[in-house]
């Protein structure tokens, strides 16, 4: 037998056997460990009482198997095992008793290896801060002030599970000096209705804001805050007020703010209209400017007649002889209309935008931008849908302007729909004409006249007053 089964010792449970009631002897089952079922039967020593656990040491029984040809062992009684635990003498000490358990599980006091006095102690668990805000009447008087508690507890040693451990006999909250932190800055609650409408250029009294004071309790600390009681724009206290309206001065043009803690030196609009300057500088030419000035300045130099009148003149000039012929294309469609000495145009600008239109050589800036927008667009009515002049100057939407480089490159203000120069030859041709028709119809008229009787005197003045009207007629021409 090796001497390794020497050394198996476990606990098991005792099992009423076949002849237990015979001799008393109890067995139980052993499952080594490189078996996962089917134990080997053990036979326990005698006296063992069955459902009860025992301590024991194996001993393989050599040359006896059972009949599925697995070992068999005897049992004895395995060595006391022996430990120590800690015990409350319930005198203010303690004592480490060391305690041997049988192979019967049965436990015993074997004796005192150590006593000692129970051990107290206070120390600190947590200090409590309540730090409380102090509004002055500037950032420089006011202040947070902090009380620290410090949490103090006395303890004990005691005995649990045969351990010492500490438990807390009593607690006690200790009051430390007062300690104040400077105002560093305000900071405003993104979340609430004011940080929404931040940038805007008038602030509603009304507006709901909520505002922290934020400090440092040292240089390295994280950054907290103390709310503000406030809870609108109104009623903060009027340095708050003053020192956001300055992280939020107004900008340059007046229309919104501008966002300083995020770096900006503009309103989000004058970043925009920047852009929009320097595609205007890249794509108008200041030559080009000049020219849409002049050209405005012609047309208000020459006489200004709206859609309808100007429909009107045509028809006009349509029925005068021979200018059907010269005019060609059409000519309605457009808002106003414009004689100059050399021509007449058909535009959607009116004479007071073309006063502004003058101006646009010494435009900069937002105005800059909108001139060039408004020069930059269509000027015959089907096609102003989206038209930034027409939406805003003659529809009086609001927006903003679209550049477009191509359209910059080419703009301008009116299509000319009648070359007077080009006519004036057609024209003094059928003046000619007419006055040759007219001298010959003048002409018949005196015949009639001379020959008209001196009894008929309402015919002589009706002819009279043709000839003239005639004469004048022509003459006008």
């Amino acid at each position: 037998m090796p001497d390794e089964t020497k050394e198996l010792i476990t606990t098991l449970t005792a099992e009423r056997g076949k002849k237990y009631d015979e001799n008393g002897e109890a067995i139980a089952s052993y499952v080594p460990e490189n078996r996962r079922r089917y134990g080997s039967i053990v036979f326990l020593p005698r006296g063992c009482e069955p459902d009860k656990q025992y301590r024991v040491r194996l001993l393989k029984i050599e040359g006896k198997e059972d009949k599925a040809g697995r070992e068999m062992y005897r049992a004895v009684p395995a060595p006391s095992t022996y430990s120590e635990r800690w015990v409350d003498n319930d005198d203010g000490t303690f004592s480490l008793v060391t305690y041997a358990l049988n192979w019967k599980l049965e436990e015993s006091e074997e004796g005192v290896r150590e006593m000692r006095p129970k051990a107290a102690r206070s120390r600190i668990v947590s200090t409590k801060t309540s730090p409380q805000l102090h509004i002055g009447v500037d950032q420089a008087s006011s202040f947070v002030e902090d009380t620290p508690v410090e949490v103090w507890w006395d303890e004990e040693e005691a005995v649990a599970n045969g351990q010492v451990s500490w438990r807390c006999s009593a607690e006690r909250e200790v009051p430390q000096s007062g300690v104040r932190y400077e105002v560093t800055r305000l900071g405003v609650e993104e979340g609430c209705e004011w940080h929404a409408s931040r940038l805007q250029s008038v602030w509603r009294a009304s507006v709901g804001i909520g505002v922290k004071a934020m400090f440092r309790r040292t240089p390295e600390s994280a950054e907290e805050g103390l709310t503000i009681p406030a809870a609108r724009w109104s009623e903060l206290p009027r340095w708050c007020r003053k020192r956001i309206e300055d992280a939020y001065p107004p900008c340059g043009c007046r229309r919104a703010r501008v966002d300083t803690p995020a770096d900006k030196t503009v309103c989000a609009r004058c970043e925009v209209e920047a852009e929009q300057v320097k595609i205007v500088e890249q794509n108008l030419s200041v030559e080009k400017r000049r020219e849409l000035a002049a050209q405005a300045r012609n047309f208000l130099a020459g006489q200004a007649f709206e859609q309808a009148d100007g429909i009107c003149l045509f028809e006009m000039l349509m029925a005068t002889e021979g200018m059907r012929e010269a005019m060609g294309g059409g000519y309605t469609g457009y808002l106003w209309y414009y004689r100059t000495d050399d021509a007449i145009w058909g535009s959607k600008f009116s004479p007071a935008a073309l006063e502004l239109v003058t101006r646009l050589p010494e435009a900069q800036g937002g105005g800059l931008v909108r001139l060039a927008a408004w020069c930059s667009g269509c000027q015959h009515y089907s096609a102003l849908a989206g038209d930034y002049y027409y939406c805003t100057q003659v529809q009086g939407n609001v927006a903003e302007p679209a550049l477009d480089p191509d359209k910059l490159a080419k703009a301008f203000l009116g299509h000319k729909l009648l070359d007077l120069v080009a006519v004036r030859s057609v024209l003094r041709d059928a003046e000619a004409q007419r006055r040759k028709v007219a001298e010959k119809a003048a002409r018949k008229a005196a015949k009639k006249v001379a020959q008209a009787s001196v009894d008929e005197p309402r015919a002589i003045g009706t002819l009279a007053d043709q000839v003239e009207a005639l004469n004048r007629r022509f003459r006008g021409c």
